[in-house]
Order: C-alpha cells, then structure tokens, then sequence
C-alpha cells in the first residue's frame, strides 16, 4: 500500500514537470530547454511542501515572520537554480548554433509572482494527492512514528485517542492508557492523522471513532471529558 501511495506521488510529481514544461515551451523554449527550466522549480515547490506546513502559527506573529523567511529563502533558491538552467542553455545554444539564433531569457521565468504561482499550483495539486489517497488507501493498521522524551515511538493511528497542545509540547494520548510527551505542533499532528481526526479545540484534536458523546461544549471519550471551542462547534454537527 505505501509502495503504491509512493508510485502515485512520483508519477504526479513527474506528470506536473512535463506540464510545467508545456508552459515553459509556450515561453519561446524548446521543449527539452523547457523541461530543463521546469525541473528546477522540483526543489522549489517540495521545499515549499515539506516546510512551510510544518510552521506552527501557535504564536501568529513568529509563524509568520518563520513563513516569510521560508519564502523568501525558496524564491532566492529558485531564481538563482533557474537563472543557471538558463545560461546553460544559451552556453550549450552558442555553441551548437550561431549567437544569432540563441533566445533571450524570458524575463517571467524569473519574476517571484510568476515563481510563487507554479510552486503554490503544486504544492496544492500534492495536497489534494494526498487527501485522497488517505481516503482510498485506507489502512486501519496504519502507523504514526514520532520521539516521545527522545525515545522513538510507533502507534497504531487508530490506538491515538486525542493529541493535547500545552504551550511548548504536545501529549499523545493511547487508548491503552499510556500518554506520550511530543514537541511536534498540534497543526502538524492534525496534517498528519487525517480526517480520522477532528480540532475541537485550539488545544485539542480527537480520534473521531474514540468519541462517545457529544455535549453542548463538550465531547466524552469514554471517561475523557473535553472541552469544545465555539470555533470547532459546527465541525461536530
């Protein structure tokens, strides 16, 4: 199942090169110069990928100031990979054809909006991917890996009760009674365990399964009982 999981995300990765290429060609490139130019925006928008959805906006004003060096850092990366793809290009064309013939830059490859757009157009289309691979490839003995106090832990995502956020760290809470201390965000525990999951509070996100009851502004896992915030109310209805 993962190796399938794997195969599909490669083949979505790939297929969006090619039709970042296809773009790419209409800018004036041939579409092997273009399929070079839409290779380097690959680090650009896992980057974006793997790192931006791993900053806790707990503290908004350090979450943001975190997103906006994130950006920037990956924008300046992807100017730079792909202002070098492009004199590759012009070197390789001067040499295989008269100065005459070689094309200018296109000057948007290199604007930041332009760059920004492709890598949010991906990384979106990866998180849609994954969205529904979680719901097609459903595996009720499926593993969450994480380091509890240093020590490497492995639990069945079904044996996770609900994850607590208290300031700095986060408690894992099993269904056989042992809880875990994690320093994992609790936005980041919410991305990763799936729609089996649901925030009932800034400070708490549930196994959906585990719930008992449901009060006015409160929920019950089995003699669990925790409070439900105004904001998440209606995701229970």
């Amino acid at each position: 199942m993962m190796i399938k999981k794997v195969s599909i995300t490669i083949v979505y990765w790939a297929v969006s090169i090619l039709l970042v290429g296809n773009v790419l060609e209409s800018l004036g490139y041939y579409f092997s110069e273009a399929l070079l130019v839409a290779l380097m925006f690959l680090p650009g928008a896992l980057a974006a990928r793997y790192l931006l959805f791993k900053i806790s906006f707990k503290d908004k004003k350090k979450g943001l100031i975190d997103a906006l060096y994130v950006t920037a850092a990956i924008l300046i990366g992807e100017i730079f990979l792909i202002i070098t793809a492009n004199m590759s290009i012009q070197r390789i064309s001067s040499v295989m054809y008269s100065p005459e013939t070689i094309v200018p830059i296109p000057g948007i490859t290199v604007n930041p909006v332009f760059i920004a757009i492709i890598i949010t157009v991906l990384c979106m289309g990866d998180v849609l991917l994954d969205t529904y691979m979680k719901k097609w490839f459903h595996d009720d003995n499926a593993t969450i890996r994480f380091n509890s106090n240093r020590t490497p832990v492995t639990l069945r995502i079904k044996d996770i009760l609900y994850v607590e956020s208290n300031d700095s760290e986060t408690w894992v809470y099993a269904s056989d009674g042992e809880k875990y201390r994690n320093k994992t965000p609790i936005s980041h525990w919410e991305a990763n365990l799936g729609d089996d999951f649901i925030r009932i509070h800034r400070s708490y996100l549930v196994n959906r399964s585990a719930i008992t009851s449901i009060g006015a502004d409160t929920v019950m896992l089995a003699d669990t009982e925790l409070p439900v915030s105004r904001k998440y109310r209606d995701a229970l209805a």
